[in-house]
């Protein structure tokens, strides 16, 4: 229901909700039975690994460089059932920030 002191954002979320949310009732149950890994980005590496693993109690497993976007790296934390959480990080601690890099898009020849 609307009201006068709604956002755009909240009116936007208050539609998606009613639109897409099933009533609980009438939920079918998940088809999923797990996932690979979720991709997250954070910018303070040690913090990130501290909290992770040693608050969540989620053990790092891997790190290792992205492959697909040079200068960042992936690290892995196990957080049951074979899935894994996997963060993202543009540069390492100590590490000074570099300019941004172009990123192109498969299938675009560059201007």
């Amino acid at each position: 229901m609307e009201s006068p002191d709604q956002t755009p954002f909240d009116m936007a979320r208050d539609r998606i909700a009613a639109t897409y949310v099933t009533p609980l009732a009438e939920r079918p149950g998940s088809t999923a039975r797990g996932l690979h890994h979720v991709a997250l980005i954070s910018s303070d590496v040690e913090r990130t690994i501290r909290f992770y693993q040693g608050v969540l109690g989620f053990p790092l497993t891997e790190v290792m460089e992205n492959r697909d976007y040079a200068g960042s790296t992936h690290f892995f934390f196990d957080i049951g059932n074979h899935n894994l959480l996997e963060l993202g990080f543009e540069r390492l601690a100590g590490e000074k920030p570099a300019a941004a890099p172009t990123r192109r898009r498969a299938g675009k020849a560059k201007a």
